[in-house]
């Protein structure tokens, strides 16, 4: 049972960076695509992964919408680009494009929208443009951490992974108190060994208190890798959700065609 149970959380550790893993080559092939000038399908790429925006970090966002901003706008798409440099704005509201890499074109268009989002317009002819809002959470791995640090499953039920937590905890707990009862028992086993008077029944009862000792050692490296399973899942692994995303829009003083 107590095997089965690390397993089990070995296996949730596991699929967390296989994930993470997954998500960062989308993202590198959206990159890829738009490098190749496969313009709709990076735009297609980049929509998939939108359809999980919880799950990034502010950094991975900002890339994945820079690059449907990029790709849309080599498509003749501007209005899809403008909405799409709202949302990177909205992450990094000073960001810059790259001279080096991008056309003078695309960045004269990117400083028009900069400046349309910053700037309050009073013209009458105004057109309206919705587009996600990013409101960054807290990052709770940090307090997570310590929380886990005191107790393993503690900092993953902050971040609402409920049943990683409880697997997480109920390792721990049914591997420190069999530890804990293992070494009860070694003790006693211990005792009787080194009481016992009957030499031919000495060496029966030191292999008992032996092996009670071995296994006692294995529950408690067990519990310390528990321990430290969990403190390094609360302080790295992923969580959602990580961000709200408001439906906000913008006034702009153009029209734009549809």
């Amino acid at each position: 049972m107590l095997i089965k149970m690390l397993g089990v959380t070995l296996a949730l550790l596991l699929t967390n960076t296989i994930l993470a893993q997954t998500d960062n080559y989308t993202i590198f092939q959206m990159r890829y695509l738009y490098d190749e000038a496969q313009f709709e399908k990076a735009t297609l790429q980049g929509q998939q992964l939108l359809d999980k925006a919880s799950t990034f970090s502010p950094e991975q966002l900002l890339i994945i919408h820079r690059y449907m901003g990029l790709s849309f706008f080599n498509l003749g798409q501007t209005d899809s680009a403008r909405v799409h440099f709202f949302s990177v704005l909205s992450i990094d509201a000073d960001f810059t494009l790259d001279p080096i890499n991008t056309s003078p074109k695309i960045i004269d268009f990117f400083e028009d929208v900069k400046k349309q989002y910053q700037d309050v317009f009073t013209d009458d002819n105004l057109t309206v443009i919705a587009y996600p809002q990013y409101i960054f959470l807290q990052d709770l791995r940090p307090k997570a951490g310590l929380y886990s640090f005191f107790m393993p499953g503690w900092g993953q039920l902050l971040k609402q992974q409920k049943r990683k937590a409880y697997i997480i905890g109920g390792s721990f707990l049914v591997t420190t108190l069999s530890a804990g009862g293992t070494y009860i028992l070694e003790r006693k086993r211990h005792d009787a060994y080194l009481d016992e008077t009957d030499t031919s029944k000495i060496p029966s009862l030191y292999n008992s208190y032996n092996n009670t000792s071995k296994t006692r050692r294995i529950l408690q490296y067990a519990a310390l890798g528990i321990w430290a399973t969990s403190l390094l899942d609360a302080l790295f692994t992923k969580y959602e959700p990580r961000l709200d995303i408001l439906n906000q829009s913008i006034a702009v003083g153009l029209s734009i065609p549809f």
